[in-house]
């Protein structure tokens, strides 16, 4: 029995050694996929990676781009606001101009109506003078009269050339105003 033994081991030992092979073989093939799949995973790692390095060197360029935009943007905006407010000054201004040149020409029409009717009233006493320096019966009834339409008469001489030179002084103002405004 020893010997059949020996002999059904001798036997069995090829199929242990080849049982024994197959294992060395899978675990050697699933060594090589192992390594396999993580040499496609690392080299997919590096496609991505450059990839992203390529992504991300692009998205700065662009961050980068929209900064400088950004910032123009900015500068104009700044210079429209600046521009805007010394406009409203500007605008301000010339509306304090209009406002003077308005009240003086209110003041000279104004003046203006005054000498006409200063005027129509110095023609009306000059008639009224003649009237009564016409007529000599009723002369010595009119002296007293008489003198004070000769005094009302100066007194709207006077005052006519007050206005007329008023009127002149405020005519020079506005064409030097206007011409200042022009030049």
């Amino acid at each position: 029995m020893a010997a059949n033994q020996e002999k059904d081991e001798k036997f069995e030992a090829p199929n242990n050694n080849m049982a024994e092979m197959n294992k060395k073989q899978k675990k050697q093939m699933a060594d090589k996929k192992y390594r396999d799949k993580q040499k496609e995973q690392k080299r997919e790692r590096c496609e991505n990676l450059t990839t992203l390095g390529e992504q991300n060197k692009r998205l700065k360029s662009e961050n980068q781009s929209l900064h400088i935009e950004t910032d123009g943007i900015k500068n104009d905006l700044d210079s429209a606001n600046a521009t805007t407010k010394k406009l409203r000054i500007e605008f301000s201004e010339l509306k304090n101009k209009m406002d003077v040149k308005d009240k003086i020409v209110n003041s000279c029409s104004e003046r203006f109506i005054k000498e006409v009717d200063l005027e129509d009233e110095h023609k009306k006493l000059k008639i009224r003078f003649g009237i009564l320096s016409e007529s000599s019966t009723s002369k010595d009834c009119w002296e007293e009269e008489r003198k004070e339409i000769l005094n009302k008469i100066k007194i709207s001489e006077d005052e006519e050339k007050k206005l007329i030179v008023q009127v002149k002084t405020l005519s020079h103002v506005i064409n030097k105003t206007k011409g200042g405004d022009d030049g």
